[in-house]
């Protein structure tokens, strides 16, 4: 987490966890970021395919021996 301490101020050891932290921070943001995106894209995707033809009215010529009603 970022320091109010003036980057002056602090260690070499002290900035490169700062950076760390901030990169990680970044890192984190676009993999979450990127899974939103394949799950929206995946149930988009799932409701745009349709089948050709009904099952139901398959099942009632079939039962009405190729009449329909």
């Amino acid at each position: 987490m970022p320091t109010a301490i003036h980057p002056d101020r602090l260690s070499p050891e002290e900035r490169l966890d700062e950076i760390a932290e901030i990169l990680a921070a970044g890192f984190l943001r676009l993999t979450e970021k990127r899974r939103l995106r394949t799950a929206l894209n995946s149930q988009q995707n799932s409701l745009d395919s349709v089948s050709t033809q009904s099952l139901h009215g398959e099942h009632e010529q079939t039962a009405n021996h190729g009449v329909t009603p």
